[in-house]
């Protein structure tokens, strides 16, 4: 291999892995509101709870197997999308699937 056959072969490799691990700010929204601000770590995220809404920067992708680590500790999401990715539907069926179902709170008690 020459020179510059590796070069490029190794800016190559770097430039696929950084778009393969870039940070992209994804929002949740939940069913019940939480009782108070919260934060939460879920796959491989720190999640900023407030209210009806959850907010993290991930590297990883936007799917049902994201969004459902999430809704394993703060119950049940309406919405989970980030970079012009949404989770829907039957994903989204599948997201919620083992959340727990947290008593809504209402704004009387914060």
């Amino acid at each position: 291999m020459t020179l510059r056959t590796t070069v490029i072969a190794v800016l190559a490799t770097t430039l696929m892995a950084g778009a393969a691990f870039a940070r992209v700010p994804v929002v949740a929204k939940l069913e019940a509101p939480q009782a108070e601000r919260t934060r939460v770590i879920a796959n491989g995220a720190v999640w900023q709870c407030e209210g009806d809404s959850c907010t993290a920067v991930m590297t990883r992708a936007v799917n049902a197997r994201s969004c459902g680590e999430l809704a394993e500790k703060v119950g049940r999401i309406v919405s989970f999308s980030g970079d012009d990715r949404a989770v829907t539907g039957a994903d989204l069926d599948r997201c919620n699937a083992n959340a727990p179902q947290l008593p809504a709170t209402t704004s009387a008690a914060r």
